[in-house]
């Protein structure tokens, strides 16, 4: 009887030290989620090939009118150069934009400069 009082401390025991010696016993949660960016603004995704005039439109406006200005970074599109009269400039013309300015490299290091 003594034998087995002994054992069954000993097993409690070892329960309890693995409950509070658990990571989930001991770590904290986290306060909330990870912010990164603005507190606020919009988010416009198209799926496929935007030819709608709405979707532009509804772009334009969010981003504070047609003289807002754009950067369009066709970097994806895999040509080695584009210039002004890249089509997917020539698409937010069309569309009412009147401010764009066209960015493209390979080049990390001028990717991350100011201009």
């Amino acid at each position: 009887m003594l034998r087995i009082n002994w054992i069954t401390r000993c097993i409690v025991l070892v329960i309890v030290c693995g409950l509070v010696s658990s990571p989930s016993a001991t770590a904290q949660q986290p306060a909330g989620p990870t912010l990164v960016g603005p507190e606020n603004g919009s988010l416009v995704i198209v799926g496929g090939a935007m030819r709608s005039p709405e979707i532009y439109e509804r772009f334009l406006e969010l981003a504070g009118g047609p003289d807002a200005h754009i950067v369009m970074i066709p970097t994806a599109g895999g040509a080695e150069e584009y210039d002004e009269y890249y089509q997917g400039l020539n698409s937010w013309r069309r569309n009412g934009a009147t401010n764009m300015t066209l960015l493209h490299t390979t080049d990390p290091a001028v990717a991350d400069t100011e201009e």
